[in-house]
């Protein structure tokens, strides 16, 4: 028969117990201590490692034509199939890593010369080798293969409107070589989408690479997705052992004059008003008009037709990929002068005489703004590049973006820039570039140099033109506007607090509600102690009201809430 321990038996057990968990306690506390030790040695040695790795890696003199067996093979070839007689910019050693062989990350501005930094490289590599450039965007891919073929370069292009001809061709060469398959293609234009759903098309990638004839893959990109390039390529960041090359340059092509205007409501005055734009700067000169939507395409096509002005569409339709090839084509040959397009018809496409590019809406990022104004001025010459805007703009992006990885962030960038009024464009973009990659320990991929503190003298904030959406008479220029800014906040916590009643409110709604309203509740008790009180929105207009509350939202103050039907989202 067991014995029952006593109560101080059983206390005193418990004392050891704390005792052994306290020294436990400390033991592990020391261990923890020493981890970190370890692993910040680990960490110091393996950088002091890394450090002699690149030390010993041999300095190569890229800009130079010494020392590089083709260098004068590539002066020949970029003569006569495109007629350069110079190198722009950082071209040449651009072209001499990759012939090299080198990793290379590369920020050039729009227009700054890309497409030889690779296009040349592939014809001069051997000719078992072709290279592969991966790009979502069809029109890039339309545009570069006519300029090739143009140059008297093979090339191919694989889309969703591929033939089954083109498909089985294009895998013939990654699967057998050119060489193999009885043909001179040295690059392969392709679709994410593409290679995502041929397994046959990967399984012919797969044995180009093992056979040695895939020479490289390019995937141009704009500057802000560049670190999620490299990571899903698994190439190494510059500074690392047999890191990437970086080569840059400034991003602000002086000859593009940025400016905004403001965007009538009323859609029929808005598209007559771009109409006339177009007919008083530049009535005879080849430009692009970009729009959010196909509607929007639609309509301004058609108002601008009315107009007399020759006009051509281009959406993204994978129903209708021919058609887009000859409205393209169109306009490249100068059949008709205005392209209204999506962002469908945006990077790669290389026109050198456009003379504007017209945004009837703010585009979804301040990047693909940047990417799509490039589409201008590429002989050097003065190019107008203009965004026509107004404060409902924003929710409608913002309900487009909200869905994307940091889509919001993105849109609210894009609406900063046409709200700004005091802040050179120049010195905008170079703010942006230099801080939206958010690379972290990468950021240097990010650094394209530029000197921030120079505005560039000709946008309309640096010429001060009356035309300007915050030079508008009708909208407040710089003034202290706290007094309504705090009311228009008070009138969003009256609406949530009351939301049954109210409903959800939009921007507008808020507006409006903060117009109307003369409730005393809505503002703080001292107030409802004053004699005859009138509202401050009363004196405003809508528009006014809707940018007021614009920059309470970019400035924190304010915070959107999005609500999810199967149709649509509402902000």
């Amino acid at each position: 028969m067991s014995i029952q321990p006593t109560k101080n038996q059983l206390q005193k057990q418990l004392r050891d117990i704390a005792e052994d968990l306290a020294q436990v306690d400390k033991e592990m506390e020391a261990l923890i201590t020493r981890q970190e030790q370890l692993e910040a040695e680990r960490a110091h040695i393996i950088s002091q490692i890394e450090q002699a790795e690149v030390a010993a890696e041999p300095l190569v003199e890229y800009d130079t034509d010494e020392g590089f067996p083709w260098s004068e093979r590539a002066r020949e070839k970029a003569l006569s199939h495109w007629g350069i007689s110079s190198w722009r910019g950082v071209q040449r050693p651009v072209i001499n890593a990759a012939m090299r062989g080198k990793d290379i990350i590369a920020i050039l501005p729009t227009g700054g010369g890309k497409s030889l930094c690779y296009q040349l490289p592939a014809i001069l590599a051997p000719e078992n080798q072709v290279s592969l450039v991966v790009s979502p965007l069809i029109s890039l891919i339309h545009d570069q293969v006519y300029h090739l073929s143009r140059a008297h370069v093979d090339a191919l292009a694989l889309t969703s409107a591929s033939s089954r001809d083109e498909v089985a061709h294009a895998t013939a060469v990654l699967a057998k070589g050119p060489i193999a398959s009885a043909g001179s293609v040295r690059l392969i234009y392709v679709t994410p989408e593409r290679i995502a759903k041929s397994k046959r098309f990967i399984g012919a990638l797969e044995k180009c690479y093992r056979a040695g004839n895939l020479g490289r893959i390019v995937p141009p990109a704009p500057p802000s997705v560049m670190a999620s390039v490299v990571e899903v390529l698994g190439m190494r960041y510059p500074g690392k052992p047999k890191g990437a090359l970086l080569f840059t340059m400034p991003l602000f092509r002086p000859n593009l004059h940025y400016g905004v205007l403001a965007k009538p409501l009323s859609a029929d005055a808005a598209i007559q008003g771009v109409g006339k734009w177009i007919i008083n700067n530049w009535p005879k000169d080849r430009g692009i008009v970009y729009c959010m939507t196909r509607r929007e395409v639609d309509v301004m096509a058609k108002g601008l037709h009315a107009m007399g002005i020759p006009v051509g569409s281009y959406y993204s339709d994978v129903t209708d990929d021919a058609g887009k090839a000859l409205s393209h084509a169109s306009w490249r040959e100068g059949a008709i002068r205005v392209m209204v397009a999506t962002t469908a018809f945006g990077m790669g496409i290389d026109q050198p005489n456009v003379r504007y590019v017209l945004h009837f809406s703010p585009s979804k990022s301040l990047d693909g703004y940047y990417q799509e104004t490039g589409r201008g001025g590429r002989d050097g010459l003065k190019t107008d590049c203009i965004l026509w805007y107004h404060p409902r703009d924003q929710s409608r992006l913002s309900c487009m973006g909200v869905t994307d990885h940091e889509g919001l962030g993105h849109v609210y960038g894009m609406i900063r820039y046409a709200e700004e009024g005091g802040v050179c464009r120049k010195q905008l973009f170079d703010q942006y570039f230099k801080h939206s990659s958010g690379a972290g320990a990468e950021d240097s991929i990010s650094e394209a140099k530029s000197d921030e503190e120079e505005t560039c003298g000709h946008c309309d904030v640096c010429t001060h033109q009356k035309t300007a959406v915050w030079h508008d008479e009708k909208v407040p220029g710089a003034k202290d506007v706290w007094e309504e800014a705090r009311m228009i906040c008070n009138t969003a916590y009256y609406c949530r607090e009351n939301e049954k009643s109210l409903g959800r409110v939009t921007a507008l709604k808020l507006v409006k509600e903060w117009k109307k309203n003369d409730d005393r509740s809505v503002v703080h008790q001292e107030e409802a102690s004053l004699g005859k009180w009138t509202p401050p929105g009363r004196k405003w207009t809508i528009t006014e009201g809707e940018r007021l509350v614009v920059r309470l939202l970019l400035g924190g103050y304010l915070r959107e809430d999005f609500h999810f039907t199967a149709f649509s989202t509402i902000a």
